[in-house]
């Protein structure tokens, strides 16, 4: 009985070395996805293309109203108001617009929030952060 039990406890040990294995190859990959986004310094105002080549000429591009939202939720954009409460995305509505992020506060419990509008993006100026 105790061979048996002892077989079984081979077997397995051999079937699971792959799984483990596997596992420390996957750590890499969640490390690289968990890396935290670079903000740069308020860049001006701007229309939509002169912000993306302005993000471009630093390393850097326009952020996703995603990108924005999440920055917003992890208080990253409170002292952004200083300078402007609403910047441009990189995301496009058409080829003649895109998104602006409008930073908002609910002024019955203080809480932030931030929407994306479609603006043009060649007659309209708006604000400009970049990240990488």
């Amino acid at each position: 009985m105790k061979r048996i039990i002892t077989i079984i406890l081979i077997l397995f040990c051999i079937a699971a070395r792959p799984i483990l294995n596997n596992k420390k190859k996957l750590e890499p990959k969640l490390k690289a996805k968990s890396k935290v986004n670079q903000w740069s310094t308020y860049q001006g105002v701007m229309n939509w293309h002169d912000a993306k080549k302005k993000c471009a000429s630093i390393g850097f591009r326009l952020p996703s109203s995603t990108e924005l939202k999440q920055a917003l939720k992890l208080n990253l954009i409170g002292s952004w108001k200083e300078n402007a409460d609403a910047y441009w995305t990189s995301d496009e509505r058409s080829k003649d617009e895109a998104y602006f992020f409008e930073i908002y506060e609910d002024e019955e419990n203080g809480e932030k929030d931030g929407f994306g509008y479609p603006y043009s993006k060649v007659t309209v100026s708006g604000n400009v952060r970049c990240i990488r």
